[in-house]
């Protein structure tokens, strides 16, 4: 995850980047908060890694893995309606402005 501060000035920092880091910029943000969340409300639960050879630390905000999948495919798809919605606005904003 990653923040692209370009100046100290957030106006002047927005006005410097490129769209895709704009657009990029509320994911991301998205993406940690999700993730403090998930580690600061959650229970640490050991698991296997993927690959299966060590146990690693799962942070899990609900019992039931199920209702945990659908939780996050519906994070996912509001991520991308946000996106969406984002780069119509930006589009919007250049041809008034632009």
């Amino acid at each position: 995850m990653n923040i692209f501060a370009l100046d100290t000035c957030p106006i002047i920092s927005a006005q410097l980047q490129c769209d895709k880091h704009v657009v990029k910029m509320i994911v991301e943000s998205a993406q940690m908060l999700s993730t403090a969340h998930r580690m600061l409300d959650g229970t640490i639960q050991l698991a296997p890694s993927k690959s299966g050879k060590r146990m690693v630390k799962h942070y899990r905000l609900f019992d039931d893995p199920e209702y945990d999948r659908i939780i996050t495919i519906d994070f996912l798809m509001t991520l991308s309606m946000i996106e969406l919605y984002i780069r119509q606005f930006i589009s919007i904003i250049l041809v008034v402005y632009g």
